[in-house]
Parts: structure tokens; C-alpha cells; sequence
């Protein structure tokens, strides 16, 4: 596969012209580069070779550029004195400062400048072997202000969304929809030359090709009934930024091949496929930055803060972030996710603890006041993931083990009334304070992408990206992040001595070790085991139930594990009741495991949202306690 470089292409295009302006300067400036001082006088010198060492590139106006070639010279000095039959080899370096048009294939190039080279040259606007401009993340919202400074100057006057029909306008450039893939994954394509499309037909199926003029900038037709209107505005964007940044790097592609035409073909194997990657990194980096310029953002959400705290009597950045990033998203006509992902870089980091969706619902709000995250890492994790991970992990199922960690609003949190609260509907949550200090309560589970598909420079987006909509595979991770509130410890550490001195005294039989426990948690009636799990219970503890398993008779190991629930016992009280019973845990069944990991994570909750937990996670009707 061909790879394409710039360097390689001037070494080709310009190499005579080159080796006869060097072979002069060599000549006009020996004594430069004290040539022949190994010999006893320096005589006839030739050039043998030149070759292309590096090349630096400056970005300029139209299809231009100015480049600095640092050319590694091959030279022979022969022996002066007839006496002598010896030559030297040397390899000085000049330095040619030019000038070009790219689109011209560097037809009429100005050499301005041959010197020997001593300096590093700097050019402004610098740009890469392939003519990609060469963009650092620090300079991301310089570099998109620069794009609305030249193309959309108002959305840097006031808080407005960037109309994406004006800035093609502005641009010269024409949207079509249509349907560009047979699967939707192309979102969109900007032709830089005449080209040709594959356009598909959905009313019959077919597929015609048509013609595109340069300057066209083709939408996929699904883009804004299956992701909105936000991604069908970023899309334009994005391509926008293509024909502003890239013009040259497609025009150098082409002298290695004609037929490309657009970027979202497969432009070239091998290194030209990674300058892709980045033309593609760029383009999606710039543009959520072009449609919310950093100061206008800024500006933006100190006025709406100071309204959604009016309208709803809340405070906290966790209490209103949702609403905040709800708002920022319809204001700048971007999607929801765009939104989040912006004002995180911008600071505000309550939003990355907003909007993550697992196992069907959306996880409240929450917070890290002590510590940052890295961008893989969650306190957030789903009960597929979490089931998992207990089994995947023998440092994760040890710290489960302890007892200290249940699993409540799809976190691990210490299980201390300073962090865990019932809500009105008798369900347990975090409070307040726990979803401010996660880093106090919560362990810290590192994600990875399974997805081989996805470069590592995009990871951190969809790490972000978590919500209803995202089809990325999260495999997690477990390397000892712990809670750090050691007066929570203290308490926890006596709970979990004390049902460990409890667990070694009980009998073998299970029945006596269930009366046991009992009298251990309290002592409640069989009438207050019964009401805990009244409402909508689809197979909760009757009083006939728990009266049988009291008398020794054989219930089934739903209704065991449903009673050891119910009392809210310790793991490993319910285990040892388990599995000393006519009816033991077979964790070769999926639904014992699941069954297993209730009793460990989440034994302080109620039957009622037991069994909601087990459906979501797949178990049929016939399998729920």
C-alpha cells in the first residue's frame, strides 16, 4: 500500500531542481562546511546524492503553503594533491525555504532561501508530512475561534447556536440528505472535487450512483429521526471544519491517487490511514467547540443557573445539572451528550456524574468533591457489569466479601445510614451528602472499551458518552479504589466483626441458625416479615411460608432466599442458612447466581424492588422471588 508524505512527494517532484540549487551553493560555499580536512588539500568536490530528511510546513492562505526542506547532501572531495590517490565523504545539510501551490501539484515553486542548516525553523500554522494542520488539545478553543472569527463572527458576539445552513452559506458550500449508507454508519461526507455517491433509494431498495459537484456536503437521511437534530448540526459542522482544515491534505492525497475525491472514502492504507484518524479527531474535536464557543458558554450558563435555581428551588450543582445540561443542548442546537461533554471541558464537573443510563434507568446525579476521576474511571456501573466483575475479580469479590458494600442506585456504596437513606416509596437511596462525597462511600470501578474498532484518542468521549442510546461494549474493571472515610470504617469494621463472630457460632442446621437470626436482627414478628414485602409482591414471604421454613419443612430456595432478604441478613448469615438447607444455591444456574449476588449487594433492599432488579437483568416471571 502506498503511504503518502509530502516529504516524499518534494523529494520526487523537486529533486532536480533541488540538486542543482544545492550542487551551486555547495560549490559558491565550500569553506562553510570544511570539506576535505582529512586530506592534504581539498581538490575537485562532487555531489553524489540529495535526499529529503524533514520537512516543515507552514500553512497559508487559498492552496499554498511554505515549506522548509532540510536536505542531507552526499558529497565526495577527491585528493588535490596528484601524489595522493584519496577521497572523503560528507554529508552536510542545507536548508531550502519555499513556496507553493498544492493544488497546482507544485508545478511553480518559488525557492526563496538555500542555507546551510544550523537552526530549527518555526513555522506558524504548522503543518504535518501529510498536510494535516498540526493541532494541540490546548489549542482546540483558539483553533475553533479562528474558525468562527473567519466564517461565523456573531457567535462570538453573543450566546447564539451556530445555523448550520448560514455557515455553509458563508462557506460556499451546498447540504444535500440523502441516504449515503445502507446501514446509517457514514453520518456525512464533504466533496472536495467531483466525485460520484452511492445513493440509496429506501422506497425500493435500489441503489443509483450520482454525480456531486466539489464543494457538497452529503447528510445521511437517518441522522435526524434516529439521533435528533443535534447530531444532524454537528454532522454539518464537522464537515465544515473537513473543507476549512483539510483541503490540502485531500489534495495531497490525490497526487498519489486521483480518484479520491472526499473525505469518508478509504483514503490510503497504512500511514495515511492514521493521518485519517487524526483528520477525523480533529474535526470531531473542533466542532462541538465551534458550536459552543468556550466564552459563550460561559456566559450562557451564569445567566441560566440563576433560572433553573428560580424555577426549581434547588442549589447544588447536582441538583440541577441535568436541567443545565438539558438547556445548554436545546439553547446551542446540540445533542444532549455534546452538551455534557462540553461543560465538563469547561469545568463544570458535576456533569460527568449526569446522565449515565443503566439497566433502564437513569442514575441520579452525583458527585466527587475530594477527588477527580480519570476519564475511565465510574462510580457508576450497571448489574450485568457488577455480577460480572464479582466474578471476574477475586481482589472486587473480596472486598464485597467484607461486607461493607451493597450495591443501591447502581453503585457500591459503604452501607452506613450517613450515606444510605429510604426514600417516600420505601426504596433505599443515597442521600444527599453521599451523592455530594462519592469519593467517600463509593468504590471506584476503572472501565475499558472492548469495541477494537474504536481509536484510543475517541475513548474518552464515550467514556462520557453513557447513555441510553450508546451501542459501545464497557468492560469493567476493579484496581482497589476504596471509599476513604475512615470514621465510616470504624463502624462498618464492628458490623462485620460482629457478624462474623455471629456466623461462627451458628449450628449446622439451618433452621436453628434461621431462628438464630432472627432474634439477632431484632426479633421481628412473622406479621412485620410478611408487611415488608406486601405491596406488589409477586412472590414474597407469607406467614405460611416463613412458619413451614420455621418448622423445618421444604420450601424452595426462591422463598429462602427471599426470607434471608426480608430480615435483611448478612451475606454470610444468609449463605450459611443457605447452604446448610434442603434446597442449597446451584451457581450453575443463572438464576441462583443472580440470586447469589442480591443476597451480597443488595439485601438491605426490599422484595418489591428485588424482583424489578432481577427483570431488568433478564430473569423470566417464573424465576422472581
Amino acid at each position: 500500500m502506498i503511504s503518502v508524505s509530502f516529504a516524499s512527494y518534494v523529494q520526487s517532484k523537486l529533486y532536480n531542481e533541488m540538486y542543482s540549487r544545492a550542487d551551486q551553493f555547495l560549490h559558491e560555499n565550500a569553506n562553510k562546511f570544511d570539506l576535505g580536512w582529512s586530506l592534504h588539500r581539498a581538490g575537485d568536490i562532487k555531489l553524489e546524492d540529495i535526499r529529503v530528511k524533514h520537512i516543515k510546513v507552514e500553512d497559508m492562505p487559498g492552496d499554498r503553503i511554505r515549506f522548509y526542506v532540510l536536505l542531507e547532501l552526499e558529497v565526495y572531495v577527491f585528493e588535490g594533491d596528484h601524489h595522493y590517490d584519496d577521497f572523503e565523504n560528507q554529508n552536510p545539510w542545507l536548508m531550502f525555504t519555499c513556496e507553493g501551490d498544492i493544488g497546482e501539484t507544485l508545478e511553480n515553486v518559488a525557492f526563496f532561501d538555500v542555507e546551510d542548516y544550523t537552526t530549527k525553523p518555526k513555522p506558524n500554522n504548522s503543518m504535518d508530512d501529510a498536510l494535516v494542520p498540526i493541532v494541540s488539545k490546548e489549542n482546540l478553543d483558539k483553533e475553533a475561534e479562528n474558525f468562527l472569527r473567519k466564517h461565523y463572527p456573531k457567535a462570538l458576539l453573543e450566546p447564539i447556536s451556530v445555523e448550520p445552513d448560514k455557515l455553509c452559506e458563508a462557506m460556499g458550500l451546498k447540504v444535500r440528505r440523502a441516504r449515503i449508507s445502507a446501514d446509517g454508519n457514514v453520518f456525512g461526507r464533504i466533496y472536495f472535487y467531483d466525485g460520484t455517491a452511492d445513493i440509496y433509494d429506501d422506497t425500493t431498495g435500489e441503489v443509483h450512483v450520482e454525480d456531486i459537484p466539489a464543494g457538497t456536503i452529503l447528510v445521511d437521511t437517518t441522522q435526524s429521526w434516529l439521533y435528533g437534530i443535534g447530531a444532524f448540526n454537528n454532522t454539518i459542522v464537522h464537515e465544515c471544519v473537513h473543507w476549512d482544515r483539510h483541503k490540502k491534505a485531500v489534495a495531497l492525497a490525490r497526487l498519489y491517487n486521483e480518484e479520491i475525491t472526499h473525505i469518508g472514502c478509504k483514503i490510503m492504507g497504512g500511514a495515511m490511514e492514521k493521518k485519517f484518524d487524526f483528520i477525523e479527531w480533529q474535526a470531531n474535536s473542533l466542532a462541538p467547540r465551534i458550536q459552543m464557543p468556550a466564552t459563550m458558554v460561559k456566559k450562557y450558563v451564569d445567566s441560566v443557573i440563576t433560572k433553573i435555581r428560580k424555577q426549581t428551588g434547588l442549589y447544588d450543582y447536582i441538583d440541577i445539572i441535568e436541567n443545565l445540561i438539558k438547556d445548554v443542548a436545546v439553547h446551542f442546537a446540540v445533542s444532549q451528550t455534546a452538551a455534557k461533554i462540553r461543560l465538563i471541558d469547561l469545568g463544570y464537573e458535576e456533569a460527568k456524574g449526569a446522565l449515565i443510563y443503566l439497566d433502564g434507568h437513569y442514575v441520579r446525579p452525583h458527585k466527587a468533591a475530594g477527588i477527580k476521576l480519570e476519564h475511565n474511571q465510574t462510580f457508576s456501573i450497571s448489574a450485568r457489569d457488577a455480577a460480572w466483575l464479582r466474578l471476574a475479580s477475586l481482589e472486587f469479590k473480596e472486598v464485597l466479601d467484607e461486607g461493607k458494600y451493597i450495591f443501591v442506585e447502581n453503585h457500591f456504596v459503604l452501607n452506613s445510614n450517613h450515606y444510605l437513606e429510604w426514600n417516600e416509596d420505601g426504596a433505599l437511596q443515597l442521600t444527599h451528602y453521599a451523592l455530594n462525597h462519592m469519593e467517600d462511600c463509593c468504590l471506584i470501578i476503572d472501565l475499558s472499551i472492548s469495541n477494537k474498532d474504536i481509536p484510543s484518542k475517541y475513548h474518552r468521549e464515550c467514556f462520557l458518552n453513557r447513555d441510553f442510546d450508546v451501542k459501545i461494549d464497557f468492560t469493567p474493571e476493579f484496581h482497589g479504589g476504596h471509599a476513604n472515610k475512615e470514621s465510616q470504617k470504624e463502624q462498618l469494621n464492628r458490623y462485620v466483626l460482629e457478624s462474623g463472630d455471629f456466623v461462627a457460632g451458628l449450628p449446622m442446621d439451618y433452621v436453628e441458625s434461621l431462628k438464630k437470626a432472627i432474634i439477632w436482627m431484632g426479633n421481628p414478628s412473622h406479621k412485620e416479615i410478611e408487611n415488608r414485602d406486601k405491596d406488589q409482591v409477586i412472590r414474597g414471604v407469607s406467614r405460611k411460608t416463613l412458619e413451614r421454613c420455621l418448622a423445618g419443612e421444604r420450601v424452595d430456595i426462591k422463598s429462602l432466599v427471599a426470607i434471608c432478604i426480608s430480615l435483611h441478613l448478612p451475606y454470610k448469615v444468609s449463605r450459611h442458612i443457605i447452604d446448610h438447607s434442603l434446597t442449597p444455591l446451584v451457581l450453575r444456574n443463572d438464576a441462583h447466581k443472580w440470586y447469589d449476588f442480591v443476597l451480597e449487594t443488595m439485601a438491605w433492599s426490599y422484595i418489591p424492588d428485588i424482583n424489578k432488579f432481577l427483570k431488568e437483568v433478564g430473569l423470566e416471571d417464573k424465576d422472581l422471588l
